[in-house]
């Protein structure tokens, strides 16, 4: 009885942190598309357009800040 106490106890531990690390990832990927949008001034999501991570990466990748920006932020 106290084997399988311990047994249940590991997997719910295993569970727990993955959903954990998965969490924060998730959280992290929601922060930078929110930045994203303000930087943009773009919604993250333009149907039915792509969403506005698939649309900036090759600017990001060109480095093409310019466009990238939202002309708000033009001094």
């Amino acid at each position: 009885m106290i084997h399988h106490n311990v047994f249940n106890f590991r997997v719910h531990l295993v569970s727990l942190l993955l959903n954990i690390l998965y969490m924060e990832k998730f959280d992290v990927y929601s922060f930078g598309a929110l930045l994203l949008e303000l930087i943009t001034g773009r919604p993250s999501l333009n149907y039915p357009q792509q969403s506005l991570v698939i649309w900036a990466r090759p600017l990001l990748n060109a480095n093409d800040l310019k466009e990238l920006f939202d002309t708000y932020w033009y001094w």
